[in-house]
């Protein structure tokens, strides 16, 4: 796991884990280094869908920091999928 500065890619922290463990637990604590280290509100952190714990979006919210990762392809998500890319595309097409 590890955070980097955008765009530069300038590595600020960097964590290695045996295969054998989820890396659910170990997402704040790398996010912690890092916002302790750059002391600036406002960060962004991506990641996978795991990183998406209520947990750690509540600790980004609280820290006035964003996060993206992707949605999970299932239930309401998936049935709003194509309504979202059809409305983004007329919109892109109209120039809106």
């Amino acid at each position: 796991m590890m955070g980097s500065l955008d765009p530069l890619g300038m590595p600020l922290s960097t964590e290695v884990w045996s295969g054998e463990r989820a890396d659910d637990g170990f997402y704040l604590p790398i996010i912690e280094r890092i916002g302790h280290g750059l002391q600036t509100p406002g960060l962004w952190f991506v990641g996978d869908g795991k990183r998406r714990a209520l947990d750690t979006r509540a600790y980004l919210a609280k820290h006035q920091d964003w996060y993206v990762s992707p949605l999970p392809l299932t239930g309401a998500t998936a049935e709003a999928l194509d309504a979202w890319i059809t409305t983004g595309v007329t919109q892109g097409e109209r120039g809106a």
